[in-house]
């Protein structure tokens, strides 16, 4: 169960159900056997993945951009996302950030197989620092869908993140 969820902390195992969070949150075949503490933490867990999933899909949406292809009725239509300078390079900043994220789940990986024995409690006290710095993450990205905002109006409306106060976030800016 561990396993499983440090996989879904690193690994995306199904990229079309991104935004149904509770479909990934109660996939777990055992949890009438799970405590109800047990089963908070996982939830807890894996919505910081899915965090994790949804800005690598954002940038990874920005920085390989997919050639046009002639959608079908039965395709979704995906967001528009303006293309540019400042929205590449801001994508950029946002995977340099997300290094010290994927570096922290694969030392947790080699930690539970070199002591299976680690809780959900301690996995969870390692990511969650990541917690406040994704949600800041995806709210700028939402800005940049739901606004269209592109070139110097994206730097203005990110300016108030930089004057935050939170270190990580004021790092990521500066990325």
């Amino acid at each position: 169960m561990i396993h499983e969820c440090l996989f879904n902390l690193f690994n995306n195992p199904d990229s079309e159900s991104l935004s149904e969070t509770y479909n990934w949150t109660s996939l777990f075949e055992l949890q009438e056997f799970l405590h109800p503490g047990e089963q908070k933490l996982i939830q807890t867990i894996v919505e910081i993945a899915l965090d994790y999933h949804k800005i690598v899909a954002f940038t990874k949406n920005v920085l390989i951009p997919t050639p046009n292809v002639e959608t079908t009725t039965t395709q979704l239509p995906e967001r528009n996302v303006p293309s540019g300078l400042y929205i590449t390079a801001f994508c950029t900043g946002v995977y340099k950030v997300l290094d010290n994220y994927r570096k922290e789940t694969i030392a947790l990986e080699d930690m539970f197989l070199q002591n299976p024995q680690l809780s959900l409690t301690f996995i969870l006290s390692k990511i969650e620092r990541y917690r406040t710095l994704f949600q800041v993450l995806l709210s700028m990205i939402n800005i940049i869908e739901n606004d269209n905002v592109h070139g110097c109006l994206l730097i203005g409306r990110l300016h108030k993140y930089v004057s935050c106060g939170v270190d990580q976030i004021v790092t990521a800016a500066d990325e």
